[in-house]
C-alpha cells in the first residue's frame, strides 16, 4: 500500500532552524553552503548506514537499537530539509510504495548514495531531490519506521539541534 507524505511543515521548520544557525556563524558563500550541505548528507547517511549494521557481514551483531538508528536517520532529513528549501521547494508532498520487502537494505542504502553523490549543487532539480527523498524513504519503510516515526524523530532531534545552537555548539 502506498502512503503519503506531506514534508511542508518540516521544511517550514528546517528553514526556520537553518536561519538561526547562519546567524550564529561565520556567512559562507551561497556555493560553499550547499557543497558543505551535500558532504553532511552523505556523511550522516554513512553514520546511519553503521547503524543498522547491514553490510557487517563479518559480524553477529544485529541493528542499533530503533531509537538509534530513527536519530541518525533524522539528520539525515535535517539536510535534505535543508536541500530541499534551499531550490525553491516550499511545499512537497510525496508518494511513497511500501514495496521494498524484497530489496536488499545494503543495495537500498548504496543507491541513496549514489542519489546523494549525483546531486548537482550548482544546479539542483526538483526531480533529482525527489528521487531522493523517494529512495530515503523506502529504506524508512523497509526498516518498518512509519511516517510518524521519522517526524517524531525529526521534531526531537529538531530541538536538540536548537539547543546546540544556544548552548554554541
Amino acid at each position: 500500500m502506498d502512503e503519503i507524505f506531506d514534508l511542508t511543515s518540516l521544511i517550514k521548520k528546517q528553514k526556520m532552524l537553518d536561519k538561526d544557525i547562519l546567524e550564529h556563524h561565520p556567512s559562507i558563500s551561497y556555493y560553499e553552503l550547499l557543497t558543505k550541505l551535500k558532504l553532511a548528507l552523505i556523511v550522516e547517511l554513512s553514520e546511519f548506514a553503521n547503524t543498522t549494521r547491514c553490510f557487517k557481514f563479518w559480524s553477529n551483531k544485529t541493528m542499533m537499537e530503533k531509537s538509534v538508528v530513527l536519530d541518525e536517520y533524522a539528520d539525515i532529513v535535517h539536510f535534505l530539509l535543508s536541500l530541499t528549501y534551499r531550490m525553491g521547494i516550499d511545499s512537497l508532498s510525496l508518494e511513497i510504495s511500501k514495496q521494498t520487502q524484497h530489496s536488499d537494505l545494503t543495495e537500498m542504502i548504496l543507491r541513496c548514495s549514489k542519489l546523494f553523490n549525483d546531486l548537482d549543487v550548482t544546479a539542483l532539480n526538483e526531480i533529482s531531490l525527489v528521487r531522493c527523498w523517494q529512495q530515503l524513504l523506502m529504506i524508512a519503510f523497509k526498516l518498518n519506521f512509519s511516517i510518524d516515526d521519522i517526524v517524531n524523530s525529526y521534531n526531537k532531534k529538531h530541538e536538540i539541534n536548537y539547543k546546540r545552537q544556544r548552548e554554541n555548539y
